[in-house]
């Protein structure tokens, strides 16, 4: 195994991270798992996740904790944006994320 996806980081910080996924990891621990992979050699991917209701600050905030890791290990072969898609799932109803986002 030399990498995995790194999907499941939709937002790190903690407050949309709780909104949107109560049940996963805390973003710190995600980011924990992601580094100690990386020290051992196996490369990995990372999303974003937009449009939930995260303001830009807790954007920007994502993008700092993932740019720490990278910096410290290089192991992020991609960073992966997407928009929240809000059929068929719990937090249906909510706005969709624009082109400009």
């Amino acid at each position: 195994l030399d990498s995995f996806a790194g999907a499941g980081a939709e937002l790190l910080p903690e407050r949309p991270r709780k909104a949107i996924a109560p049940l996963k990891e805390s973003g710190e621990r995600w980011l924990e798992i992601m580094e100690t992979a990386h020290n051992l050699g196996v490369e990995s991917t990372v999303t974003m996740l937009m449009g939930t209701g995260e303001t830009n600050a807790e954007r920007i905030e994502h993008l700092r904790m993932i740019r720490e890791v990278q910096d410290r290990t290089g192991g992020f072969r991609a960073f992966i944006p997407y928009t929240y898609q809000p059929e068929n799932n719990h937090l249906k109803g909510r706005t969709q994320a624009t082109m400009f986002e």
